[in-house]
Order: C-alpha cells, then sequence, then structure tokens
C-alpha cells in the first residue's frame, strides 16, 4: 500500500508543479498504464525464484532462471506491468584504476583536465 501511495503523491506533485507553469490544464491527471511497484519487505528471493507477497501466506513465484544475465548483485524494488516485470539489480560500483579525466564544454571550447598529466597524482 506504501507503494502506491508513493507513486500517487509523485503523481499528483508532478501534475501540480506542470499546472502552476501552465503545461497542464485543470483536468486531473490519469493512469495510462497501471503498474505495481513492489516493496522490498515483500518479495524475497529463494534460490533461481522470486517470491512477492500478496496476501499473508498466499505468494506469486517469478521463475529467474531463464534471464538472460547473471545475477551479481541485490534486487531492487521490482515493477509489474500487465505484460512485463522489471527488476532493477542494484550492483557496487568497482574501483576504477584507469585515468581521471574530466571534460567542459563550451559554447566556443573543449577543455579537458586530468590530474595525471597535470602532476596530482
Amino acid at each position: 500500500m506504501d507503494s502506491a501511495l508513493k507513486t500517487a503523491f509523485s503523481i499528483m506533485r508532478s501534475w501540480k508543479k506542470n499546472y502552476n507553469k501552465g503545461k497542464r490544464k485543470i483536468r486531473c491527471p490519469v493512469v495510462k498504464r497501471p503498474f505495481v511497484r513492489v516493496k522490498q519487505t515483500l518479495m524475497k528471493r529463494e534460490g533461481e525464484r522470486l517470491r512477492i507477497t500478496i496476501k499473508p501466506r498466499e505468494y506469486v513465484y517469478i521463475d529467474l532462471s531463464k534471464r538472460y544475465f547473471k545475477l551479481n548483485g541485490r534486487i531492487g524494488e521490482p515493477i509489474l506491468t500487465l505484460t512485463h516485470i522489471y527488476l532493477p539489480i542494484e550492483v557496487e560500483a568497482r574501483e576504477n584504476g584507469g585515468c581521471k579525466i574530466g571534460w567542459d564544454l563550451n559554447k566556443y571550447s573543449l577543455d579537458g583536465f586530468s590530474p595525471f598529466w597535470a602532476g596530482y597524482e
């Protein structure tokens, strides 16, 4: 229920902001593509299956064994639509030992900076 309220408040906040800017009409927003965001507390990974709680002691199982990628990270909050399941995967960033570089693009110049070439590393 919390995810439904969070999503509804987000839609209304966005509509109100755009309405005040004159980008929307007074007609309230309507959800055209229904979806459900599953909270972390309502799901559990059991081996190659994802268990989602519908009601107490009533579950839906999603088979993860037929996926085309290796699951190295944590599963975030899945989003369920009528036809698809979106699984956000949270992977920790690895420290890259490569060269660090920064770019600044302006109207008339493209400037780059590297601490290695400047003598800072």
